[in-house]
């Protein structure tokens, strides 16, 4: 029988809750702090499946739109560029946050040792390639397919 709290599977969180749990168990490894350990793991899968597709969607949008404006036009004017990066970061990273939060904090209530089950070798190196293809695919394809619209 799967156990269940809430609407979160405990048993089989899904892609995101396993990096959750994976992030989790490496970061016991680092730190005997339970908060620490929940804000690091927290943190990184709030960057890897919030932060960094929208930032992704946002270049992808941004170099596209070129093709319309003619130039990469600034999203908020009299701000420069490495500011409204900055800007979007932040904002990303809290919306991330605050949507996962309650999400994660029910798997962790559920079950507060189940992140052990995620504490081998080959997890450690399963949450590394997912974040390797997250990063390929939102720092590099979708930049790319923009650029393939600018010229198209």
């Amino acid at each position: 029988m799967t156990r269940t709290d809430g609407d979160v599977n405990v048993q089989d969180p899904g892609v995101v809750g396993r990096y959750f749990m994976r992030r989790l168990a490496t970061a016991a490894r680092k730190s005997s702090n339970r908060r620490v350990q929940y804000s690091n793991a927290l943190a990184d899968t709030a960057f890897v499946f919030v932060a960094m597709p929208l930032a992704g969607l946002f270049t992808f949008f941004v170099i596209a739109s070129a093709k319309k404006h003619g130039h990469l036009a600034p999203a908020i004017p009299h701000l420069s560029s490495e500011a409204q990066g900055w800007i979007f970061g932040l904002l990303a990273m809290l919306i991330g946050l605050s949507v996962l939060n309650k999400r994660m904090m029910r798997y962790v209530r559920a079950d507060p040792e189940g992140y052990l089950r995620f504490n081998t070798e080959r997890d450690t190196s399963a949450a590394d390639w997912q974040r390797l293809l997250v990063f390929l695919i939102c720092a590099i394809a979708l930049p790319v397919f923009g650029l393939i619209v600018l010229v198209l």
